[in-house]
């Protein structure tokens, strides 16, 4: 079981790496399905598996894979903690009353 924001931090590491190159369409439309699925609130993890191996497939094969390793490392490390995990949970927010005087 790992944290949403765990996930969300990873993303943002493959989002990092990626902008530094110019994708194609079809790229770019797997990164958007997955950004969005990994910032729901309770992410669906068949669904998440299922948009990182479309997006890894289509970069996978890239040169800049294969040359780049932090751009790599990052893949390595999202899909990592997909594997190592069968749920994930949202961090809930706590908030505190705060008295306001007039």
């Amino acid at each position: 079981m790992i944290p949403a924001s765990k996930l969300q931090n990873s993303y943002v590491n493959i989002y990092a790496c990626m902008r530094n190159y110019i994708w194609d369409f079809q790229t770019v439309e797997a990164l958007a399905d997955l950004e969005i699925e990994t910032y729901k609130r309770f992410p669906n993890l068949d669904v998440l598996a299922s948009d990182f191996i479309k997006l890894k497939s289509l970069v996978g094969s890239t040169d800049v894979y294969h040359d780049d390793d932090e751009f790599q490392k990052s893949f390595t490390k999202y899909e990592n903690l997909l594997n190592d995990t069968d749920s994930i949970y949202a961090d809930l927010k706590t908030f505190r009353k705060v008295v306001v005087v007039a």
